[in-house]
């Protein structure tokens, strides 16, 4: 491990779940690291390079978790059908 990698997995405070980005988080509540989304940096470090055309998916829902097992490379569709689902779940248990 490099040491700007050492950098930016230091700025992740872990808990059992997520892993809470602790650097600068947008007004969204994303993880902002340099002038990319701190969960694709870590996505890119742990399973490298973005596919074209796929998005990088919270499968916790948490905008500031970089844990990559929460992590999934998925199409736009399918990003807005499981954020669309988030929000019906949501409703059903309020």
């Amino acid at each position: 491990m490099d040491k700007l990698e050492e950098m930016f997995w230091s700025m992740a405070d872990e808990t059992e779940k997520c892993w809470f980005w602790e650097g600068y988080v947008d007004p969204l509540g994303y993880g902002r690291h340099r002038r990319e989304y701190a969960h694709r940096v870590a996505y890119l470090y742990i399973h490298g390079i973005i596919p074209k055309g796929l998005e990088i998916h919270h499968i916790c829902h948490n905008r500031r978790c970089i844990n990559p097992e929460h992590l999934k490379a998925v199409t736009h569709k399918e990003n807005l059908r499981m954020r669309q689902y988030k929000r019906f779940i949501n409703v059903v248990d309020n």
